[in-house]
């Protein structure tokens, strides 16, 4: 397969005039606002833009090839440059339908990771989904045998999406005409919980009159949390042709709220639908007038005259028409006329005309190098200046390129946004008060044992700015959310009342990306970033390893009901690691010839003992083991006793045995044996016996000479959970159900 290579080359946009600075090319992005991605195929065209929160802009286009339908994922620095780091190759990161596909769709998941999701055209309209890492990766724990892609089957023709704490939603068309909304969890599969059976269907449909198509315009997820889908039926009946605007609101749950249905005499076709933060629906009209509905779906008498407000889209309108919700929640329109003129104006919140923009209340840009523009698509691309990414198809002209070009341009914005007063305060989330405020850089000391139900907010002094804010902790406990409603709790709550976790001793950084949209849409504004460090002053042990004594090296972690096969002829020791507000531990090995307490009054805490870093051991025989420790805040065993922490354990000795079961405790009903020395192994009979001596089962196994392993089946007489002994020619191999 020959992969397409895409490469950038930047040219001097030349135009003959620009008005005030209301809208205006961004210099700092190409050459003088233009990127253009030259793909080197015979059709292509961009599909949609998504920015990250490092600003790197993400392009996916589509190409064809000889016959063969590229997506390609191409990741621009914030300077329209291309990003040249290695893990974001843009030829590895091309990957190709043998089928043509009919739009596209990229998300940026809290934790940074993009999913990519697609539709493959059969003619059963499957959703094609595809993961990478925030680095450019394939994220190779998606999709089956490491491939990083998923396809959903029958789930509807994508048109738009929107980000869930817990999943993606996707706008989709259906058969027969209807509209709804499918929700794919972050692992690819259909949430069956959301709607019915993962679905919400627009079922309208009305006798006699014949649907079309109908057009999902827009998605989106309030600062309520509320679901708004957007869309028209396109009716024709008796050669009269009409468009009736419909509008659904849904819970979280794809339950239905509300509807709307609009009069299509009123409405006159349609352009564009965007959706604000609190839920007003602004249609674009082919009469070239914008209409507002309320969040509560009913028509705004306040916003301007009769509803409308009316422009003027140069002298040759027919182009692409599209709107912007601005942060300070003007309105603002572009339009792209025959002649290649960028027209735009902007509508104040009350519907009037924005006086002060532009020059005569509005804005044109004129591009002359190109013969022919389209596949004209209007991105907020979500940086924090509010910048605006157009993308379209152009036509080179009388330019010294020989095809048509993937162009992006950036228009200069807002001035960059941030949030002036703020602070961070650390939570009690038992009784939702402030312990302290956390600083840049502090180190702050808690008692686990007491403070076990914390959260952190950020207390934007009553800034209403922003409408959402992503969220992302990293340390020992981690937390990646987005929250579209204040306070901004970093993990959640509900009306205030806060959600608690401990807090792990340990370094952590803290980003909270603030955004003019819900759900982290929208332009975003300068991001919170603070570091901080947590001591734990309570008394806790944090895990168990277990020590070669020979060689002083780690054979690995002792967790709850782990198996070691070692050669049992050498010592092991035990270390027990703790928290910072640990002085000393009681450590109890239990087993065969140990039950010996041990008090330890410094780490690191030892079973068996140390001597300036020498450790010493213990002898181990065949069996099944426990190592209980208590810590303590001061010496001897003495102040304040933190949790007691016990481990069992199960020791094998790789010198005797031929035999070793895994995994233990065995699962799925059955014990799988492997054989460690199969060279005496012909025909073997086994007991199973619990720790009273009674026998559970017996039976018998046929072993070939060349064979690794064997299974048993074990849970047929309804076996309790617990420990067991499976004896084999007077040998014990212990298990745990």
């Amino acid at each position: 397969m020959k992969k397409t290579t895409i490469f950038l080359s930047m040219f001097l946009l030349i135009f003959l005039s620009i008005s005030t600075q209301a809208q205006f090319l961004d210099p700092n992005f190409g050459d003088n606002g233009i990127v253009e991605l030259d793909a080197s195929s015979d059709e292509k065209r961009i599909i949609d833009v998504a920015v990250q929160s490092d600003d790197k802009i993400l392009v996916l286009s589509s190409e064809q090839f000889s016959g063969t339908y590229f997506l390609i994922l191409t990741r621009l620095n914030p300077d329209g440059s291309v990003d040249l780091e290695p893990s974001f190759d843009v030829l590895d990161n091309a990957f190709f339908l043998n089928q043509h596909f009919t739009n596209g769709q990229i998300e940026i998941l809290a934790d940074g990771s993009i999913m990519i999701a697609t539709n493959i055209n059969e003619g059963n309209n499957n959703l094609h989904l595809s993961k990478f890492l925030a680095d450019g990766t394939p994220d190779t724990s998606f999709g089956f045998n490491q491939r990083y892609t998923k396809t959903v089957n029958n789930f509807g023709n994508l048109t738009s999406s929107a980000l869930l704490e817990d999943g993606i939603i996707y706008g989709i068309e259906r058969g027969n005409d209807r509209i709804g909304v499918g929700k794919i969890k972050f692992d690819g599969d259909i949430d069956r919980d959301f709607g019915d059976n993962g679905f919400f269907i627009d079922q309208f449909f009305q006798q006699d009159i014949r649907q079309f198509n109908r057009t999902v315009n827009q998605l989106s997820v309030t600062e309520n949390e509320e679901i708004i889908l957007t869309g028209y039926d396109f009716r024709a009946s008796l050669n009269i042709f009409s468009q009736t605007p419909k509008a659904f609101k849904l819970d979280t749950q794809g339950e239905l709220i509300n509807s709307f249905n609009g009069n299509p005499a009123f409405f006159n076709g349609f352009k564009d639908t965007k959706i604000d933060a609190a839920g007003n629906i602004f249609y674009l009209l082919a009469d070239y007038s914008v209409i507002k509905v309320n969040a509560d779906f009913t028509l705004d008498a306040d916003f301007e005259a009769n509803y409308k407000t009316p422009f003027f889209l140069g002298d040759n309108p027919a182009g692409s028409t599209n709107l912007k919700i601005e942060n300070n929640g003007f309105i603002t329109i572009y339009g792209i006329v025959f002649n290649q003129d960028l027209y735009s104006y902007q509508i104040a919140p009350n519907g009037t005309m924005n006086p002060n923009f532009g020059e005569d209340i509005q804005s044109v840009i004129q591009f002359d190098q190109y013969d022919a523009i389209s596949n004209i698509n209007t991105q907020v691309n979500g940086q924090s200046d509010g910048k605006t990414i157009f993308t379209f198809t152009a036509s080179p002209g009388d330019t010294e390129f020989e095809q048509n070009e993937l162009v992006l341009i950036r228009l200069q914005g807002e001035d960059p946004t941030s949030i002036e007063e703020k602070t961070f305060n650390l939570i009690d989330a038992s009784n939702n008060t402030v312990i302290t405020e956390i600083a840049d850089g502090g180190v702050y000391t808690i008692n686990s044992l007491k403070d076990d139900s914390l959260n952190i907010e950020l207390d934007t002094k009553g800034d209403t700015t922003f409408n959402s804010y992503k969220v992302e902790l990293r340390g020992p406990v981690q937390s990646f959310r987005v929250e579209n409603k204040l306070p901004v709790a970093i993990f959640g709550d509900i009306n205030g009342n806060y959600f608690g976790k401990s807090l792990i001793e340990g370094s952590y950084t803290l980003r909270v990306t603030p955004y003019t949209e819900v759900s982290a849409k929208g332009a975003s504004g300068e991001p919170l970033v603070i570091t901080f460090e947590i001591i734990d002053s309570a008394p806790r042990i944090n895990e168990f390893v277990l020590i070669d004594t020979e060689s002083g090296a780690t054979i690995g972690n002792i967790e709850q009901n782990s198996s070691f096969s070692l050669d049992l002829s050498k010592e092991y020791n035990i270390i027990a690691t703790a928290s910072t507000g640990t002085s000393s531990a009681v450590l109890t090995v239990e087993g065969n010839n140990f039950n010996e307490p041990r008090v330890e009054n410094q780490a690191p805490f030892t079973a068996f003992g140390d001597y300036q870093g020498v450790f010493k051991g213990g002898v181990f025989t065949p069996g099944v083991y426990s190592i209980t420790v208590t810590p303590y805040a001061q010496a001897v065993a003495n102040g304040v006793e933190g949790l007691t922490k016990t481990n069992t354990f199960t020791m094998v000795d790789s010198n005797e045995n031929e035999l070793l079961i895994i995994p233990n405790p065995v699962r799925d009903g059955e014990v799988r044996i492997e054989i460690l020395k199969n060279a005496s192994i012909a025909f073997k009979t086994y007991e199973i016996i619990d720790p009273m001596g009674r026998l559970i089962q017996s039976g018998s196994v046929d072993i070939a000479p060349t064979q690794e392993e064997f299974r048993i089946d074990v849970f047929n007489n309804n076996f309790d959970a617990g420990m067991y002994y499976l004896k084999i020619e007077n040998k014990m191999y212990p298990f745990i159900k």
